[in-house]
């Protein structure tokens, strides 16, 4: 296909569309079940068939969009070639069998917990000295099912599956919808501006700062679990990070401040032993996850590389020809990316 399906701003409409639609499905559940707590069994019954159906919606405006796949010479070009029959990934070099997707995920967790290596290490000191073990997740409650399943398939599915390939088919390079596509993620969190200040009965000044803030990291993490997308071709890497961030929750950097100028009297006495214990061991801490952080910048490209991957939307390096050997041998067209997780190995 010698032109793109889309422009910029329709894949941007899109993309909005599907942001908007996956928020404002939470508001069409019935009042009577908004009224309840958002932990309330019944209203996280309820928010999951509304999200079912927008994502649903997403999966369908997708095919509608991209004529089930069909269209992306766009997507070429962003790759680098120069028609979409350049394009050099074959479908049967997108394999999607167990061996395959369990190496995007463990190449996913690997990253994501290095990240966490400080809290790790904190942790794993806390349980062997205080024997205070980690937190335990009631499986499977309501609670759990949304955080831990629902919640990481939905979004990664039409935040990253559905709208990455409708950027770069519009024209995006990598690296801009890698880091646009995010954008429309950490906006779909604003909408908690309300709870904080009807449920949680914080100030404005303070919901506002708690917004602001969710709103950074949601587009930080949408940054790269996009990256872990476009690079494996997986979204069960994008997914597994997921569901390891929203377990984990942020780092607990409380070891950073004095207990005494921190409020421990909610905790029970081993707790606060194991704070000052942790506070104590703060060099050892911040160096932990510095080596984290070290670590995650040493490994990102080489655990996401194409030697390990092959993936349709980050084609390995071309020749000094100018074309790979495989354009060479068989003219290709871009895989459909709705297709990547269902794909027999080769």
């Amino acid at each position: 296909m010698s032109s793109c399906c889309l422009s910029e701003r329709q894949a941007i409409a899109w993309s909005l569309a599907m942001s908007s639609s996956f928020v404002g499905s939470l508001y069409l559940v019935p009042l009577r079940w908004r009224r309840l707590h958002r932990d309330e069994p019944a209203h996280v019954r309820a928010r999951f068939v509304a999200v079912a159906a927008a994502t649903s919606a997403s999966l369908w405006a997708f095919a509608v969009v991209t004529r089930s796949g069909e269209c992306f010479g766009g997507l070429a070009r962003a790759l680098g070639a120069s028609d979409s029959s350049q394009c050099c990934v074959k479908s049967q070099q997108v394999a999607a069998g167990p061996f395959e997707v369990a190496k995007a995920t463990i190449a996913s967790l690997a990253l994501t917990a290095s990240l966490y290596l400080g809290q790790i290490a904190a942790s794993a000191t806390v349980a062997l000295r205080f024997g205070i073990g980690p937190r335990r997740v009631r499986w499977p409650s309501t609670v759990a099912v949304r955080n831990l399943l629902v919640g990481p398939v939905s979004e990664e599915i039409v935040f990253r599956a559905c709208m990455v390939p409708l950027l770069l088919e519009a024209g995006f390079s990598l690296p801009r919808a890698v880091f646009v596509s995010p954008l429309f993620f950490g906006v779909a969190h604003l909408h908690h501006l309300k709870r904080h200040i009807v449920e949680d009965r914080m100030s404005v000044a303070v919901a506002l700062a708690h917004t602001a803030l969710q709103f950074a990291y949601t587009t930080l993490f949408g940054i790269f679990t996009a990256f872990l997308f476009v690079r494996t071709a997986h979204l069960a890497a994008a997914v597994a990070s997921h569901v390891f961030c929203n377990y984990a929750g942020l780092p607990d950097l409380g070891f950073l401040w004095p207990p005494a100028k921190r409020d421990l009297r909610w905790l029970s006495a081993r707790d606060r032993a194991a704070a000052v214990f942790l506070h104590s061991h703060k060099p050892a801490l911040l160096a932990a996850y510095g080596f984290g952080i070290l670590l995650f910048a040493l490994s990102l490209f080489p655990l996401t590389g194409p030697t390990l991957f092959a993936s349709p939307f980050w084609p390995p390096p071309r020749s000094s020809s100018g074309d790979s050997s495989a354009c060479k041998k068989t003219p290709l067209r871009p895989v459909a990316p709705g297709s990547l997780l269902f794909m027999p190995s080769s």
